[in-house]
């Protein structure tokens, strides 16, 4: 999970972008709803496999609502919810960035595609993040 926040925060340690937070919330990204929120992000973007039919490592930017409509989400009904509580408690925009799985099976190593697609986003995300929006 990224969230922008409102103030222009000098880089973190380690070379991060300033103005940007990142949170990991593993298989249960609903346990960082709270610290996010706290941060009072403008915006905030999920990351996660989503299945929409494209090719493996293929990646969309789609509302956490698109996941309602058939998309198969890896942690769909709890980013909805996720991105709801977002929304009402702090007034974020909330976006998903889905990613085409190879698969999804418990314990499956990530694919090079999908390993090189996350390479791909964060350099956009990098590229992207002193831009208004």
């Amino acid at each position: 999970m990224l969230s922008a926040s409102r103030s222009r925060a000098p880089s973190p340690p380690g070379g991060g972008v300033p103005g940007i937070e990142v949170l990991e919330g593993g298989v249960a990204p609903e346990n960082v709803a709270e610290r996010a929120a706290r941060s009072l992000p403008r915006t905030v973007l999920l990351v996660d496999a989503v299945r929409f039919g494209g090719a493996p490592g293929e990646l969309r930017l789609l509302a956490p609502e698109d996941l309602a409509g058939g998309q198969a989400g890896t942690h769909a009904p709890s980013l909805e919810l996720l991105a709801t509580y977002l929304r009402q408690r702090c007034g974020a925009r909330v976006l998903l960035l889905g990613c085409e799985p190879a698969g999804t099976g418990l314990g499956g190593a990530v694919s090079p595609e999908v390993c090189e697609a996350a390479e791909r986003a964060a350099g956009i995300i990098r590229c992207g993040a002193g831009k208004e929006g």
